[in-house]
């Protein structure tokens, strides 16, 4: 199986932004009209995609301060929601879209059950996150990494990612996050999305 050639064309750039411009609504529709109780994950959302970017396979978001467990990043969320209904289309390679820049974990479990021709689309980096103040979720040095990255540059993307991590504090001591709803939800409606908080 041939790898995945650096140059992304522009039809398949399209596909991913498409896809990203979607998980950040169910991220947002999930920070602002999900549960309020129990500790809140860091919001992070992903995808799996088939090779061609052309079908969803997987759908997850980080889940891992309110499961408890330490594997519970979207990215492997995702992959395990493929693995339930589409295992015989992971073995020809795929592309994870998230939010957030992905750890070595998710770099990992994305070689290990996608293989090492995948391709990880992100839109906001984790220097981006330092650069905010936050302690980053997700540091980690790599050396080696086992796929292929690239970052969405779509200015709205871009946009979006600021809004959504903008309104995200976290505990330094306690890794805990906290999302300003009431900012949120201002910083949306400047750029024409409008949601309602659910109280």
């Amino acid at each position: 199986m041939s790898k995945f050639s650096r140059e992304i064309t522009q039809t398949l750039e399209k596909k991913l932004e498409d896809t990203a411009h979607d998980l950040f609504d169910v991220m947002f529709l999930h920070l602002l009209t999900g549960p309020k109780d129990g500790p809140e994950d860091y919001p992070v959302a992903a995808a799996v995609l088939d090779r061609t970017g052309s079908i969803v396979l997987g759908e997850g978001i980080a889940d891992d301060a309110r499961t408890q467990t330490l594997t519970g990043h979207a990215e492997a969320n995702a992959i395990i929601d493929a693995c339930l209904d589409h295992s015989e289309h992971l073995t020809d390679g795929g592309i994870v879209v998230s939010t957030l820049e992905s750890c070595s974990m998710c770099m990992g479990n994305t070689a290990n059950r996608l293989g090492t021709d995948s391709l990880i689309a992100f839109v906001t980096s984790r220097r981006e996150i330092e650069e905010m103040g936050h302690v980053n979720p997700r540091s980690s040095s790599y050396r080696d990494r086992p796929v292929q990255e690239v970052r969405l540059k779509n200015p709205e993307l871009q946009q979006k990612g600021k809004i959504l991590y903008g309104s995200v504090t976290r505990d330094p001591d306690t890794g805990i996050s906290v999302v300003n709803r009431e900012l949120l939800v201002k910083e949306l409606e400047n750029i024409g999305l409008k949601y309602q908080i659910r109280h």
